[in-house]
Formats: C-alpha cells, structure tokens, sequence
C-alpha cells in the first residue's frame, strides 16, 4: 500500500520542485507536470492503489524492482526468499490482470539481469 499516499511525498513549494529538478536533472516544467498528475483532489476518491499502479506503473516496477534485487541478493547468500506482491485496491479483474502482466514481465527482466531463473 505504499503507494496509495504517493501524493503525501511530492515536493509542494516551487523551491522543493526547482530543488528535485536540478537532482534529478529533469525540466523544470517536465516535472511540475508529472507531480500534478500525481497529486489528488480528493484523497479519499479516485486515483489511488491499484488505478495508481495503472497510469503510472514507474511506481509499481520501482517496488518491484527493489524487493526482487534485495531477494536475489540474499538468494545468492543461501537464504530461501519467496516475494509475495499484493495488488491494492483492485475493483475489476482487468486492473488485476493489466498490473499482473506487466509486473510478471518486469520480474522475469530482473532475473535475467541477474542471469537467474524465477
């Protein structure tokens, strides 16, 4: 569920998102847009879980991405590790089946980076 409050991290001053931008090295401009797609106008509504993972699936591939590179690394050092995902807020078998397919074939580019099997 980490990304149901994506919103509550963004930066909110023009300060914090000049500052972003020069870190990340990314246009000004390009970046005020993606923080407004992002931000909520009713946060108890709407645009949140599973629909968040949907229209901006970067979110849900960084989860990802970084509970199966900290399960291989421990996997290489003996340890058994089995992942379990959980999908947010799912309210239709489509928004389960759209974010099942793209996560399962980012995990499997994860485990040939990592010249290994899933």
């Amino acid at each position: 569920r980490s990304s149901d409050l994506m919103h509550e991290f963004l930066p909110k001053t023009q300060q914090e998102i000049e500052q972003l931008s020069g870190k990340l090295q990314v246009p000004l401009d390009t970046l005020t847009r993606k923080i407004t797609s992002l931000q909520e106008t009713n946060p108890m509504l709407g645009h949140r879980g599973c629909r968040l993972g949907i229209t901006q699936p970067e979110i849900y591939k960084m989860q990802v991405e970084a509970v199966f590179n900290s399960a291989i690394r421990l996997a290489k050092e003996g340890m058994v590790i089995k992942p379990e995902i959980m999908i947010p807020l799912i309210a239709e078998k489509a928004e389960l089946v759209s974010i099942k397919t793209s996560l399962c074939q980012h995990i499997d580019n994860i485990f040939k980076k990592h010249h290994m099997q899933p």
